[in-house]
């Protein structure tokens, strides 16, 4: 399987000279399987916080929550269609299924257990990211869930994660905003220096530019203080610094419907690989 651009080849056993290329945008050919390091599925709109990085731009203007007939069609198309990358983070090939939102916590843990039910009978990884208000629910789940990422706003928010139970299924991100200060940034590396999965995100907008950062926070995640590395996909750069990676945007790799290696499900069933809208871009096949 070879990616290039915004194109995917079709697997099968011909020389990559002949194998035949498959747009993102239109529909596939029968066979044609994409190679993708995660799916969405973001189960509601709604949110109990109000947070400024948040890129779901309908968050609380739409209440429903997605049909679970519908996931389970959509769960159907990314076993027939699709095939892991593997990480660093995932190994086992395994295809990761991250829950967004909204908040997915609203939607109860029942339902989000049911999800996680079908998913890891299609021997699918289970995630879910959350800004972990509703701990309880997040407790509760949490044995069936493979990974949960925590958004954690300022420092002083990650301590009640800090405990042993937490430490292989749960992961801290960070948000560096304009407002975010170095000191900000080394009082979370402080905090977290104990905990293996934490990971500060500089954000960005819908048009996906970053936000500017305070001048001393900006020179010291800059490239020449922190090695980044481009993942697979082309548009995100990693590197470590302090003893957290930081997630950013690479530069020139700034539409939003350029991310076509991340199939997203929509609360109203329809499925793209976009923030931009809802519409549906069918290009794994119809649900």
């Amino acid at each position: 399987m070879k990616i290039l651009g915004i194109l995917a080849f079709k697997t099968n056993n011909q020389s990559p000279q002949k194998q035949k290329k498959v747009s993102f945008g239109n529909a596939i050919d029968t066979g044609a399987k994409f190679a993708i390091d995660h799916a969405d599925v973001l189960v509601t709109h709604r949110c109990n916080k109000g947070c400024p990085t948040c890129i779901d731009k309908w968050v609380n203007k739409y209440k429903q929550i997605i049909s679970f007939d519908i996931v389970k069609k959509y769960f159907n198309l990314l076993e027939q269609r699709t095939y892991a990358i593997k990480t660093p983070i995932n190994q086992e090939g395994r295809l990761p299924i991250n829950l967004l939102g909204g908040e997915p916590t609203t939607i109860g843990e029942r339902y989000l257990n049911n999800i996680a039910e079908d998913a890891h009978k299609r021997n699918f990884l289970m995630w879910m990211s959350s800004n972990g208000i509703e701990k309880e629910t997040i407790d509760n789940i949490l044995p069936n869930f493979d990974f949960i990422h925590i958004t954690c706003d300022k420092p002083e928010q990650v301590h009640k994660w800090l405990m042993p139970k937490y430490l292989d299924k749960i992961g801290i991100k960070f948000p560096c905003t304009a407002k975010t200060t170095l000191k900000d940034f080394l009082e979370f590396a402080e905090a977290t220096k104990d905990f293996p999965n934490k990971r500060a995100i500089v954000y960005n907008d819908m048009n996906r530019v970053e936000i500017k950062l305070q001048p001393e926070l900006a020179e010291y995640l800059s490239d020449s203080n922190v090695n980044y590395v481009i993942a697979p996909h082309g548009f995100h750069k990693f590197g470590e610094i302090n003893g957290v990676t930081v997630k950013r945007i690479v530069e020139g790799q700034n539409i939003y419907e350029d991310t076509q290696l991340i199939p997203r499900l929509y609360p109203n069933g329809n499925y793209n690989c976009t923030w931009q809208n809802e519409l549906n871009n069918q290009y794994l096949g119809e649900l």
